[in-house]
């Protein structure tokens, strides 16, 4: 796959076509201790398909929920809320606590609703631009980082939020945001597995995913 890569983002492969359950049981050990909360973070520019990877993965894992970091983002600083994830929800969750946070940018603006994680959940995943941020370094267990061509990425976006000259106008100011913070941050190059986002490979969506091997592959997990 020839892509448009971020600045700095090196173009991974080789891509090879794997079985979602393989990825899965790889991601979280079937030996980890019992009662062991596991993270895992999923990261990459935003159209890049985050959510649709992180979707398919927790469905592979038994007792796993995925948390949106968009939630704590809305109506907040778009990149500035790494301190409320860890002390409302990271802290909590680790400690084996249900967590029921209403951001305060929803109760500000009258968001109905809530983030809840019930005190059942094994495994998180969480995913969205700047989940794999070097502050949350030390909580995650796995990070993988979702490469995808620029272009591609962007129709996905703009399409997503609604295809017309408001959702463009959107899209190009959030990039002015969203393009120096990834290439500060370099998350690839922390990424335990990369996952193509925008894939030439034949596969089956629903079965399999298309990864090649990350930077920190066999990296120690979280103690």
């Amino acid at each position: 796959m020839t892509s448009t890569m971020l600045p700095g983002e090196p173009e991974a492969g080789p891509w090879r076509v794997e079985a979602l359950p393989d990825v899965a049981a790889r991601l979280v050990p079937a030996d980890a201790p019992a009662g062991r909360r596991w993270i895992i973070a999923v990261d990459g520019r935003s159209g890049s398909g985050m959510t649709s990877v992180a979707t398919r993965l927790a469905q592979q894992i038994a007792h796993a929920v995925v948390l949106h970091t968009d939630h704590l983002a809305w109506h907040e600083s778009l990149f500035d809320w790494h301190g409320l994830l860890i002390e409302e929800i990271l802290q909590p969750f680790i400690r084996g606590e249900a967590v029921s946070l209403r951001p305060p940018a929803w109760q500000a603006r009258g968001r109905e609703g809530s983030i809840e994680i019930p005190a059942s959940t094994r495994v998180l995943v969480m995913e969205g631009v700047g989940a794999g941020r070097r502050e949350l370094c030390e909580w995650a267990d796995q990070l993988i980082w979702v490469q995808s061509d620029a272009d591609q990425a962007a129709h996905r976006g703009i399409e997503r939020d609604g295809g017309d000259a408001d959702a463009e106008a959107f899209w190009n100011a959030w990039m002015r945001a969203e393009i120096p913070f990834l290439l500060e941050q370099r998350p690839w190059c922390r990424a335990d597995l990369l996952v193509c986002g925008t894939p030439e490979e034949a596969h089956d969506p629903d079965l399999q995913i298309v990864t090649a091997a990350g930077p920190s592959s066999g990296v120690t997990p979280r103690p």
